[in-house]
């Protein structure tokens, strides 16, 4: 499927999600003196996941993924504040790109529950 076959929000949700795991990469590597070793096996697990979604948001239809998404968004925003706040003190562009990376994202599920996005996720029954 290509770009100009899906609605521009569901379009632009793609591409600022991944722009946003782009951002995660960058700051991955930022902390990479401070991790443990451990932790880059995940991270590369937990950014394929979230490829996997998007993928599956974007161009299979599944609403079960655009709201499992907006989930996962909305209880990591619990932990994200005092996450920022040290982050930003301890590593300042580590934190303003976690900062960038959380609009990004928020920017993202805005579009892709608004709009021409709407009909994307219809069922064709419901149609």
């Amino acid at each position: 499927m290509r770009l100009e076959d899906m609605p521009s929000n569901v379009a632009r949700f793609e591409q600022l999600m991944y722009l946003s795991l782009g951002i995660g990469i960058v700051i991955a590597a930022l902390k990479y003196q401070s991790l443990p070793s451990g932790a880059y096996a995940a991270f590369a697990v937990l950014l394929a996941m979230m490829a996997l979604i998007v993928w599956l948001i974007a161009r299979r239809h599944a609403n079960w993924a655009r709201w499992a998404l907006l989930v996962i968004f909305l209880v990591g925003l619990v932990s994200f504040i005092p996450y920022l706040s040290i982050t930003l003190q301890t590593n300042l562009l580590s934190g303003i790109l976690s900062a960038v990376q959380c609009l990004v994202q928020g920017m993202a599920l805005y579009l892709v529950f608004t709009g021409n996005a709407v009909a994307w996720f219809r069922r064709p029954s419901e149609g």
